[in-house]
């Protein structure tokens, strides 16, 4: 409610953040590829264009609106409900009512990604967003994890979708 309407563009502002050797500063050509990747899946298609047989196509657009890039190894390395997550998330978000948020890191533990939900959006406002593995790009080097599948799922929880394992 008072958010980004269904079937809607949706602008999408990266925060590109490396360590303090320049790990994970991506390239521009990768987030381009992510915007297609995004626009392809989420109109029913396949990471090559190609119609999926009974995937609907949800009208949503994207497009990149921005990107700022940081070198911070400490939010580089943020976790899920962290405070370098808060402080990187604060410093950098543009306004999430309006703006798809998505974050480049180097998180650990193994996470690709994580997201927060649209519920979350009136009282976690500088939370919103989602944040990503900068190798899980496209292009990126984690290799049968590098076609830009993470943000694809973590822009499905941000718009509200649940594992179908949480009901």
């Amino acid at each position: 409610e008072g958010r980004i309407a269904a079937g809607s563009a949706i602008p999408v502002a990266f925060h590109v953040i490396s360590d303090k050797k320049g790990v994970g500063d991506v390239p521009a050509a990768w987030l381009d590829a992510q915007i297609e990747i995004l626009n392809r899946c989420y109109a029913g298609r396949d990471y090559d264009g190609n119609p999926v047989a009974g995937a609907a196509n949800t009208g949503y657009t994207f497009y990149k609106a921005s990107v700022d890039r940081s070198r911070n190894p400490g939010w580089h390395k943020m976790l899920p409900g962290s405070s370098r997550e808060y402080h990187a998330k604060l410093r950098l978000g543009v306004d999430p009512k309006t703006t798809l948020n998505i974050y480049t890191a180097g998180p650990g533990y193994g996470l690709l990604g994580w997201a927060t939900p649209p519920e979350w959006l009136a009282s976690l406002e500088v939370w919103h967003g989602v944040v990503i593995h900068w190798a899980s790009l496209p292009g990126g080097p984690f290799t049968y994890y590098n076609l830009g599948a993470t943000a694809v799922h973590e822009v499905g929880h941000w718009l509200g979708l649940a594992h179908t394992f949480e009901g």
